[in-house]
């Protein structure tokens, strides 16, 4: 039989009582202490894939129904944090952005740090998409080369936090935003045309 409790990092806490009472997460518990990753950006997706699952099958909602109302409103409360925390560290871009706010540097909306000349590379990609548009296999080949693009400011994105290089993590967060929002309007194209 599946138990019924989460250790979270290294056993410091429990989100399900030892007598069966679902708790609230304690507020000091990061995604990566909750998904059972070390607070790195290359986790094993695989590894916090599975455990997600398992820990859906234990918290999801449903699972409660015939409890009080506090323990209902707890258990919507952590379903919804194990998914938040599953979606934030699944994806590069949004695992990278977390690291950064859990640094206290976060990643600020204005485009005043980004490269000019990079924006102009961005601005150019765009018009490229948008003339390639109705020609697949334009637009296949700007994909691929997206796609390159994006994996390497991954490996790079890798290389800075590990080495701590927050600032040049920073820049190449900068530019996966774009190279992922390119990503995005690729495969809108895509559906378009479906």
């Amino acid at each position: 039989m599946l138990e019924l409790r989460h250790r979270v990092g290294k056993g410091e806490g429990t989100i399900f009582c030892n007598c069966g009472v679902v708790q609230y997460i304690p507020t000091e518990i990061t995604f990566f202490d909750l998904m059972e990753c070390g607070e790195s950006f290359d986790i094993d997706v695989e590894a916090m894939s599975k455990l997600y699952r398992d820990l859906q099958s234990l918290y999801h909602p449903d699972k409660f129904s015939q409890k009080s109302e506090d323990e209902q409103t707890i258990a919507l409360s952590q379903s919804s944090y194990i998914n938040k925390a599953y979606n934030t560290l699944l994806k590069p871009l949004s695992r990278g952005l977390y690291l950064l706010e859990l640094r206290g540097d976060p990643l600020e909306e204005t485009n005043s740090s980004v490269d000019p000349q990079f924006l102009m590379e961005i601005m150019e990609v765009n018009e490229d998409l948008a003339e390639a548009e109705g020609t697949e296999s334009a637009v296949e080949e700007l994909e691929m080369i997206n796609n390159k693009r994006i994996a390497k400011c991954v490996k790079d994105i890798s290389t800075f936090f590990s080495e701590g290089n927050v600032a040049e993590a920073k820049t190449s967060l900068i530019k996966l935003k774009y190279f992922t929002n390119i990503e995005d309007k690729i495969k809108e194209i895509y559906r378009k045309q479906m």
